[in-house]
């Protein structure tokens, strides 16, 4: 089995707010706001938003060395055919790990 990490992370972190909360307008919008409703629906609160963009900094600047590969979530489907190219890589080509972690 091979295991490889990807960090996924935002390409503009300020349009990602924006559309963000263009999201919750919509939400807003539609009759889905208050924190009763569930978080699928209502999306989250520009703090709980603020709170995983910070988080999310803070992770890859500790952690950010042991990732095989950083995915730029500019869209859906540009992300997805990042995801897809890693994924056939490694699928294709030869892989190798230290000896000593083979039995």
């Amino acid at each position: 089995m091979i295991t490889i990490n990807n960090w996924i992370g935002c390409s503009d972190c300020n349009e990602t707010r924006r559309q963000h909360r263009a999201r919750n307008l919509q939400a807003t919008d539609s009759g889905h706001h208050g924190t009763s409703t569930p978080i699928s629906v209502r999306g989250f609160t520009d703090s709980e938003f603020e709170q995983m963009i910070s988080a999310g900094e803070q992770l890859f600047q500790i952690y950010g060395h042991m990732f095989d590969h950083v995915l730029t979530n500019a869209n859906f489907e540009a992300s997805f055919e990042q995801l897809r190219n890693i994924v056939n890589k490694l699928e294709h080509e030869p892989t190798w790990v230290p000896s000593d972690w083979v039995d």
